[in-house]
C-alpha cells in the first residue's frame, strides 16, 4: 500500500466512505483492514506539522462518531502489536490514535484502551512515560466535547496521575496476562460461555478477545461474584 500523504486526505477520507460507512464488527476481515487504514494515518500524523495535525483533527471531528469510536479501539489494536513486536513504535501509534480523536467522546472511553496499551507495554519492559509526554505535545490545547473537558494534551501529559491510572493501571504492572493465562479466559468463554453462538458459527472466535484483559482483571484483584455468596446468618 502506498504511503499515505497529506495532499491525498480527501481521497483517504473518500475511502473510508466508501469501505466503512458504518461500524465495523472486531475481528472481521474488514475491521483489520480498517484498522491497517487508520494506522497508515497515525504514521502520517506522527511526522507531520503543528497545522497538518490540525487538518487531521478536523478530519476526524467531521466523521462520523463511529469512525471516532474506531480511533479508540485503535490503541487496543496497537496495543496488541506492542505485545507481539516488543516495539515501543506500536505505543507511539496508539496514543497518535488518541491524540487525532481529540477527546471528541466521552473521556472515561479514553481511559480504558490507553490504560490496555500501557500495560502491553509494561509487560515487554517498555517505558511508557516518554511516549505519553511525546504524545502530549503533538496534541491539540483546545477543550474536549464539552467546555468542562480537558484539552487531549492535558489529558494524556496527567495520564499517569489520574485517578483511573493509580486505581486500575499502576496495581496491575507486573501482573499482565501471559498468553496462557489469556488463551484458558478464551477458551472459557468461547466454549462454556458463549452467547453470541460462536460455535454455531454465527461470530468469529475473536469476538470474545476485547473481554479478556477486563476479566484478567477481575481475577487478579480476586473479585467474586457477589450474586453467588452465602447468605450472612441471622444474629
Amino acid at each position: 500500500m502506498p504511503k499515505l500523504e497529506i495532499a491525498n486526505l480527501d481521497g483517504f477520507v473518500a475511502s473510508l466512505n466508501s469501505k466503512y460507512p458504518k461500524y465495523v464488527s472486531p475481528g472481521s476481515k474488514d475491521y483489520e483492514q480498517l484498522h491497517e487504514m487508520i494506522d497508515d494515518l497515525c504514521v502520517l500524523y506522527l511526522d507531520a506539522s503543528g497545522e497538518q495535525r490540525s487538518q487531521i483533527r478536523l478530519l476526524a471531528a467531521e466523521r462520523p462518531t463511529a469512525f471516532r469510536g474506531q480511533l479508540l479501539n485503535h490503541i487496543g489494536w496497537a496495543a496488541e502489536r506492542v505485545r507481539s513486536s516488543k516495539d515501543g513504535e506500536w505505543v507511539r501509534r496508539g496514543l497518535a490514535a488518541a491524540s487525532i480523536e481529540d477527546n471528541r467522546t466521552d473521556f472515561r472511553d479514553t481511559f480504558i484502551p490507553l490504560g490496555r496499551l500501557y500495560l502491553a507495554a509494561s509487560s515487554v519492559e517498555i517505558e511508557c512515560s516518554p511516549y505519553f509526554k511525546e504524545a502530549a505535545e503533538l496534541s491539540s490545547t483546545q477543550h474536549g466535547l464539552l467546555p468542562s473537558q480537558r484539552s487531549m494534551k492535558e489529558f494524556l501529559s496527567d495520564f499517569e496521575q489520574s485517578a483511573y491510572f493509580k486505581a486500575d493501571v499502576r496495581p496491575m504492572i507486573g501482573k499482565y496476562e501471559s498468553p496462557r493465562v489469556r488463551n484458558e479466559i478464551l477458551i472459557a468463554l468461547a466454549d462454556t460461555w458463549d452467547p453470541l453462538g460462536v460455535k454455531n458459527g454465527r461470530y468469529p472466535r475473536s469476538e470474545y478477545e476485547s473481554y479478556i484483559h477486563d476479566i484478567y482483571g477481575l481475577l487478579a484483584k480476586d473479585a467474586t461474584n457477589t450474586h453467588n455468596r452465602p447468605p450472612k446468618p441471622d444474629r
